[in-house]
């Protein structure tokens, strides 16, 4: 190890004899590491409790509480117990040194110790413990994200239950009646299995793009689309769904002729889920605005509804996969807690934007960016 090489981390030095802290104190500054001292066990486990260092230098020889006695408390304390601690002693008998491992350090030097020596044991316990924290906070994500995995199927097959009752329902309705029902109650039947296989079909499709998502196998094909006419063919897919909650969709398309870079599909995708949440988390007679502007190097697509808004703890996690927001759709819709993840990393494939601007109460604006069509020749023309 180079003596510039710059070290990062808070170590405690604990030893009662002056120039040993002097010497210590410096050698460790020098490489960029903050110090706390203390000079007996009973101030040490009180530094240690409050500083909570990343590594302990602890003297074996002390006044009071000695170091054996004192890294014991260290590993019996909550706070304290996962701070490596390294021992440093002028003890030379195997026995002492076998002690300061049973009593749960992780190394020791020996005095009168070489700096060089001290300075690779204290980096490579360091590092140690930054992988070790790394580590726990992978784990910490994973289990999270296995609960919410686990949460989610047991939403999804109660999601696929209910539609799956229905059409079985129906479906016997059918049979039962075949030949002597009237033709609206057919009819009737018949939608009510349309609209239960739909929304099993909405969530094996959104399962079905996780799963392509995460695993690299969505392809995507980046090209010059033509944005007005996706944005009116999604619209116009959305207007039924609108009309049976009485809602009006309010097109401000200042952008007629302009093309985006975007996946043709990818972007139908982003823009079907956009305005179909706005429809289905907004009240009856209420409205819906879709415009959409030309900035400098991007065309910004706005989607606005009169809904109930969103908390600030549900626009932090709203990108989240298997995300369940406070607000619910407001005609017993499906909500599958995938569409908005997948919404995000489909606009992130497309190098676009995505955020979403909401008061509670007040509404939400989801907004998107995607670059804009032959920019690049603009700039070198």
């Amino acid at each position: 190890m180079s003596k510039t090489s710059q070290l990062s981390g808070t170590v405690l030095v604990v030893d009662d004899t002056p120039g040993n802290l002097r010497v210590l104190v410096d050698s460790l500054s020098a490489r960029g590491l903050d110090v706390l001292v203390a000079t007996d066990g009973k101030s040490a486990i009180e530094r240690a409790v409050y500083g909570q260092p990343d590594l302990i230098l602890l003297d074996v020889i002390m006044p009071g509480i000695d170091g054996f006695e004192t890294c014991r408390i260290f590993k019996d304390t909550p706070e304290t117990t996962a701070i490596p601690v390294i021992f440093m002693t002028a003890l030379s008998d195997t026995s002492q040194k076998v002690k300061a491992f049973e009593v749960g350090a992780v190394d020791y030097v020996t005095k009168p110790f070489e700096e060089e020596e001290l300075i690779a044991r204290v980096d490579a316990h360091l590092t140690i413990r930054s992988l070790q924290a790394d580590l726990e906070r992978r784990n910490n994500q994973l289990e999270d994200l296995n609960q919410l995995k686990n949460e989610f199927l047991g939403m999804a097959a109660h999601d696929i239950r209910n539609p799956l009752t229905a059409i079985l329902a129906g479906a016997e309705i059918l049979e039962l009646t075949a030949g002597s029902a009237a033709v609206e109650k057919v009819i009737q039947t018949s939608h009510q299995i349309q609209t239960a296989g739909n929304r099993i079909k909405t969530l094996l499709t959104n399962l079905l793009d996780v799963n392509a998502i995460d695993s690299g196998k969505r392809n995507i094909e980046i090209e010059p689309i033509e944005l007005s006419s996706i944005l009116e063919q999604v619209a116009t897919n959305h207007e039924s769904s609108a009309r049976s909650k009485n809602i009006e969709i309010i097109r401000d398309q200042t952008t007629n002729g302009e093309s985006i870079m975007a996946d043709v599909c990818a972007a139908g995708q982003v823009l079907d889920n956009l305005i179909s949440n706005a429809i289905k988390y907004s009240p009856p007679e209420r409205r819906v605005w879709i415009s959409n502007e030309r900035r400098d190097d991007t065309i910004k697509i706005t989607i606005r509804d009169e809904g109930p808004g969103l908390s600030p703890e549900d626009r932090e996690n709203m990108f989240g996969k298997f995300a369940r927001l406070t607000p619910r759709p407001t005609a017993g819709e499906s909500s599958t807690g995938l569409g908005l993840w997948i919404v995000k990393e489909l606009i992130k494939s497309m190098k676009g934007s995505i955020r979403c601007e909401s008061t509670l109460g007040e509404g939400a604006a989801f907004i998107v960016e995607f670059r804009r069509a032959g920019v690049m020749a603009e700039a070198t023309g």
